[in-house]
């Protein structure tokens, strides 16, 4: 299964269309009106490729992912125009909530062909009642084994204690709602 950095890079050499087949999402195109919280461009792509083409197992993928969402993203302080920020946007000015910063690391993994999505949680790892957002990423080969992410709590393999992984349809309706 290719990741969308080399079938861009493919397209690049052949200067033709894309082969999305062997992705495990579909790709979008669409002008900035339809509001998706998955956005990639060319240089979040590169960016994510460059960073871990020369790594093996999904996990080490996933965690150097994170460790750049940690380097470069913070916690949102500033007062957003128009909400809530799509995954372009949180990579864009380097900020973003928590839910804004799972919608940036699952474009990003997912960008490399990693399977991930949006999770509510409920109750977080100190069994706190939280209205919060991480990501969760899926090892291909075992679905049931769920590596929950928190750029927001800055924890890898967190350990939530009551979560909801949502649907990108169930993910994409409440970023609408809060857009």
């Amino acid at each position: 299964m290719g990741d969308l950095a080399t079938l861009l890079k493919e397209k690049r050499k052949e200067e033709s269309s894309v082969d999305v087949s062997g992705l495990s999402y579909r790709v979008i195109l669409a002008d900035e009106s339809v509001m998706n919280p998955f956005a990639v461009d060319s240089e979040l792509v590169r960016l994510v490729n460059r960073r871990t083409s020369a790594l093996k197992s999904e996990r080490s993928k996933a965690k150097s992912i994170f460790d750049w969402c940690m380097e470069h993203i913070s916690y949102g302080t500033t007062k957003k125009e128009f909400g809530y920020s799509n995954s372009l946007e949180v990579f864009r000015n380097r900020e973003g909530i928590c839910g804004e910063m799972a919608f940036l690391y699952i474009a990003l993994t997912r960008s490399i062909g990693l399977c991930s999505s949006y999770v509510s949680v409920i109750k977080d790892f100190q069994k706190k009642r939280v209205r919060h957002a991480c990501a969760v990423v899926y090892p291909k080969r075992d679905i049931r084994k769920k590596l929950f992410v928190d750029i927001a709590y800055q924890r890898f393999d967190i350990q939530h204690k009551k979560v909801k992984i949502l649907s990108d349809a169930e993910a994409i309706s409440r970023y609408q709602q809060w857009r």
